[in-house]
């Protein structure tokens, strides 16, 4: 009977155990899932904002294609991130439905930046880039068959604050140049050329400063749209950051979780196997000495030294307190009786 309570005891802990450990090792797996996707996550945005940073200062339709895929991937863990915590009771959730709206505010940034970029070219041939170097080289062109310095050194400033332009993104060199045109077109009435010379330089150089402006107009334009992306990434990294600590936190609880589980079924097991000894121990002691008894008794009886009666009514007496060995014994002592008598 102690043998068979000490199975039941043993396989109740066991399967205690496996419940706990199974459920232990869910949760752990489930935030290192989660981990692994905040992770990929966090790096696809790095990374997507490296892509934006490299496409502003050289634009490639190589870069536009690698953002789209970037992009797609951070939308696809992102999704796997909010299955993963849509049960959770956090503010995870509110931080996901940050994200991904900022998510989908930096991509309609960047893809107004690149639709913005090919107004303007990729390249100085492309665009209004192109129109514009075309205008430059055409007016300079013709200024150097003109042989006319002063309205050289015009045009040249003209092509200084165009490049500072450019460079800086200052409306105040398309103010600039709009006066060195007004002033090329003074120093041309006065020139001593043709009517149709100057008819012609005038044309020319209307055409370049069309051109400017157009550009001008547009680089402005993409100059806002990059600093909106700029903002824009800096608004949804916050979200991203408290993510990925709910993940972080979420992880190690997880793991000291399972730690516990499995210190505290070790625990049982060792308290159980103790306790299943110390019980076989008491039970063994008792046993033996009701068999010591009864075979002192059984000597006596076989040596004429005691009554047999008187003997198994002691006998009796002890086998009620000891249990299912002194009943064996107790037969025993029945049959032996009998004999003697």
């Amino acid at each position: 009977m102690l043998a068979i309570t000490g199975v039941i005891l043993t396989g109740a802990i066991c399967l205690a155990g496996l419940h706990f450990g199974t459920e232990a090792q869910r949760q752990a797996d489930s935030s290192v899932l989660l981990r692994s996707h905040v992770t990929s996550l966090s790096d696809n945005y790095s990374e997507a904002g490296q892509i934006g940073a490299d496409f502003l200062r050289k634009p490639t339709e190589k870069l536009v294609d690698r953002y789209d895929h970037v992009l797609q991937q951070a939308l696809s863990h992102l999704a796997e991130t909010e299955k993963l915590v849509e049960a959770v009771e956090t503010d995870a959730p509110q931080q996901i439905s940050a994200l991904r709206s900022g998510m989908n505010l930096y991509a309609t940034r960047f893809h107004n930046i690149i639709a913005a970029q090919r107004i303007i070219g990729f390249s100085d041939k492309d665009g209004l880039q192109g129109k514009l170097g075309s205008a430059a080289r055409q007016l300079e062109l013709r200024l150097s068959e003109l042989d006319q310095p002063r309205l050289t050194m015009l045009f040249l400033a003209m092509r200084i604050n165009e490049k500072d332009f450019a460079l800086r993104g200052d409306d105040k060199y398309f103010d600039r140049l709009r006066e060195r045109v007004a002033e090329f077109e003074t120093a041309l009435k006065s020139s001593d050329l043709s009517e149709q010379q100057k008819a012609e330089t005038t044309a020319l150089v209307r055409t370049y400063e069309q051109a400017f402006m157009a550009y001008s107009v547009s680089q402005s334009s993409l100059n806002e749209e990059a600093e909106d992306f700029a903002s824009v990434f800096a608004r949804t990294r916050p979200p991203l950051l408290i993510l990925s600590k709910f993940a972080t936190d979420r992880y190690e609880a997880a793991a000291r979780h399972a730690d516990e589980t499995r210190d505290l079924l070790s625990s049982s097991i060792k308290f159980a196997i103790l306790g299943i000894g110390l019980l076989a121990l008491i039970f063994g002691q008792r046993i033996a000495k009701s068999i010591s008894r009864m075979t002192q008794a059984m000597q006596q009886l076989a040596s004429g030294r005691s009554r047999p009666c008187a003997a198994r009514s002691r006998s009796q007496r002890r086998n009620r307190r000891d249990g299912a060995g002194g009943r064996i014994l107790q037969g025993q002592g029945r049959r032996t009786c009998r004999r003697a008598g």
